[in-house]
């Protein structure tokens, strides 16, 4: 019974540990992506897709080829914020201040994608 306890208590702190590294790297990754997002380049574009993915996946597809637009620095942070969001704590749009911006992204993104109305 000892040995089962011990070893729940190990994976709880392996767990707790590995949840604070995934914190430490992705919320300046977070940060990074926003700020690429702001850029009117490739990989603003695939910062604001990444982002708004992660923010409503129901919503706004995302496909892995995308982070061929990052450089390497890029994909290191998109990756940590995937990371980040794997932990479901919260939204990626809570994580930090400015990324409320990532719910403007997402309703630019519906409305340039809505269907168009026809009229009769």
């Amino acid at each position: 019974m000892k040995d089962i306890k011990s070893a729940l208590e190990e994976k709880r702190r392996f767990l707790a540990e590995r949840a604070t590294r995934i914190r430490t790297a992705g919320i300046p990754a977070l940060q990074q992506l926003i700020l690429v997002g702001h850029t009117d380049t490739g990989g603003g574009r695939e910062a604001r897709a990444l982002l708004t993915a992660l923010y409503a996946p129901q919503a706004h597809s995302y496909s892995l080829d995308g982070l061929r637009a990052f450089d390497s620095e890029l994909t290191e942070a998109a990756l940590a914020v995937m990371a980040l969001d794997s932990l479901a704590e919260m939204s990626i749009d809570r994580w930090v201040p400015n990324a409320a911006v990532i719910r403007e992204w997402s309703v630019e993104n519906m409305n340039q994608h809505a269907p168009v109305q026809l009229t009769p």
